[in-house]
Order: structure tokens, then sequence, then C-alpha cells
């Protein structure tokens, strides 16, 4: 669905510059170009795995460094 190739799919049968909403049936209706390459999908899979990691990683490193600038905060509001 982050490919231009689906996007403009999903695209043609709206009328205006928004697409109002994505339904089962619109996703159903694309047209999914394979390789007879199988490497090459694994290639791409284990890329998207490797970002969705990486998301994952990034989410928890930002969590941890609000908590730590949190008890900072708190640690120099509370001494006298």
């Amino acid at each position: 669905l982050e490919s231009k190739a689906a996007q403009d799919q999903l695209l043609l049968s709206e009328y205006g510059a928004i697409q109002q909403h994505l339904e089962p049936e619109h996703v159903r209706a694309l047209l999914v170009a394979l390789p007879r390459d199988a490497a090459r999908v694994d290639a791409v899979v284990a890329a998207r795995r490797a970002m969705a990691e990486a998301r994952e990683a990034h989410i928890a490193a930002s969590q941890r460094s609000r908590e730590r600038v949190s008890e900072l905060l708190t640690d120099i509001l509370d001494d006298p």
C-alpha cells in the first residue's frame, strides 16, 4: 500500500484529492506483480522486517529518553 503503484491504483476510483476510506474491497482489487525469483521477495521481506524492528527500537528509546528527562526535571525541582 505504500508503493506508488498501489497508491495510483487506489486513487483511480476516487473523485477527489483525498482517499476518503480504505475498505477491504479496495485492497482486494489491487494488482500485485510478483517476481519469479523468490529471493527478491525474501530480500524485501527482510528489509521491511528490519525497518519494523528499527521503528520499535526507536519508540522504546524515545520512551526511555522521556522518562529520564522527567526524572531529571523532578530531581531538579525537588532539590532545595
